[in-house]
This record gives C-alpha cells, structure tokens and sequence, in this order.
C-alpha cells in the first residue's frame, strides 16, 4: 500500500489500496456508522463503502495510540476520476466530539468551537487544494488557514477554493448538492460530530469531470433512535455553508 498524495486534512495517513479505492484507519464506532448507513439516504453522499481490512501500524509517528486503531476502512478513492483535483475538506457541526469523549477531549474541543469558526458558523475549512491551470501547479491550504477565518472572512476561504476563474456552473452544482445533503440529513438522526463535507472539482479544461460533494470522516458519528431528530448543528452548517455559496454565485453574476 503507498500514501495518498491528495489529502488534504486528518491526521490518519489514507493509503491507496488497488484501483478505485482506499484505505483509512478506523475505529469501530467509524465502522459501526459506515454499515448502519448503506441502509439510509446518507449512503448516496458517502464515498462507497467496501468493508474493512485488518490495520497494520505505520513506522511513523501517528497522533493516535496504536491501539485506538483494529481495521481500514475500505472506500471509494473519491478523487481518481479527475486529472487535476481541486478538494477542499470543511468540518460541519458546532460539536465537535463523540459521545466516547473524555472530559478533557470534551473541554479541549469546546474550547476549539468557541475559538473558531465551527462554534459561530457550524463550518471550519480543514484543507484546500487547488489546481493553478495557468501556472500549471497545486496550491495547497491546511487547517491553519481555517483557524485564521472569522465569521466575516470565512467566504474568503471558499475564494480561496473557488476563484473567478471557475466557471460559475460548478457553483451550481455544488449547491445542489449540498441542499440535498441537508435535506436528506434534516430526515436522518444520524449525529455527524467532527464530520466533513468534501468538495471536489476539476481544475482542468481538458477533462470533464463533473463537481462532487460528499460527507467523509465519522470517527465520532453515530445514529440515535427513530424520533431523535437530526443533527442541529450539522444542518446549521450545512445551510450556512449554502449561503456562502449562494453570495459567490450573485458575485459573478
């Protein structure tokens, strides 16, 4: 197995698998929520999920204790269909740990939320990359920059990742899909703490590739029972990230 050399954000080293597919380490609540989802609309905005193999620790430092870790994840490589990926990784949601957290995990988080933009807008920008067509080169953002945004600068960060250049039909569809995201997430009682959304288009005009949008990293998700309701927070995202998008495309009209 060799590195995925477009990650964007995370701290797990994703790892290429065969064809068409990756590897993540996981842990079982991570598991649990990837199989309880293929029998929910949520499925359609996952990458595709094809069971688990067993982990094999990296010789590199990983943040995570060796033992957090028993299986990869198996899942659809979300980005092999394009030549020259544009991804941006945006965590949704004002909560910011699962229901396993410690309470120093819990205060440490919180503390994250109320300091950056996850606490005000539901949305905190994890990782961009971008495809520079004229200079013919990657430009690439961590979570640094995302830290830096505040509720007012935040649209600058999706500047960031969707310049004037881009045509303003892959704003479109973006927003589509993120609309029906909420829709379908609105109907679950799926909790997507620490979740992300990604989004991905193509940064050349040779290749036509269509934007996508999906929801990726449930290590601290889970379903709640029937009647629970949805994800306040997640929705509250969602649709602040919609009207982010919105204010760019009434930009370039």
């Amino acid at each position: 197995m060799s590195n995925f050399e477009h990650q964007v954000a995370g701290h797990d080293q994703i790892v290429y698998v065969e064809a068409g597919k990756l590897a993540k380490p996981c842990s079982s609540i991570e598991v649990q929520f990837y199989e309880q989802a293929q029998n929910t609309k949520l499925k359609a905005w996952m990458p595709k999920y094809f069971g688990t193999i067993p982990y094999q620790s990296p010789n590199e430092s990983t943040q995570h204790k060796p033992h957090e870790f028993t299986r990869y994840v198996v899942l659809e490589n979300l980005v092999e269909p394009y030549i020259k990926p544009c991804i941006a990784d945006i965590k949704v949601g004002t909560r910011l740990y699962g229901e396993d957290a410690t309470s120093a995990k819990k205060e440490r988080m919180e503390y994250q939320a109320q300091n950056t933009t996850s606490g005000s807008t539901g949305l905190r920008i994890c990782g961009i990359k971008v495809y520079d067509e004229t200079l013919g080169n990657f430009t690439s953002h961590d979570k640094s920059l995302g830290r830096s945004l505040t509720p007012d600068t935040i649209i600058d960060g999706l500047r960031v990742f969707l310049p004037t250049k881009v045509y303003s039909s892959v704003l479109d569809v973006l927003l589509a899909s993120l609309r029906a995201i909420r829709q379908d997430l609105s109907e679950s009682t799926a909790r997507i703490y620490a979740s992300s959304v990604l989004l991905l288009y193509e940064g050349s005009t040779d290749h036509q590739m269509g934007p996508r949008v999906r929801l990726i990293d449930f290590a601290h998700a889970h379903f709640e029972p029937e009647g629970a309701g949805p994800d306040q927070g997640a929705l509250f995202g969602l649709d602040n990230l919609c009207r982010l998008i919105e204010k760019l495309i009434q930009e370039r009209r």
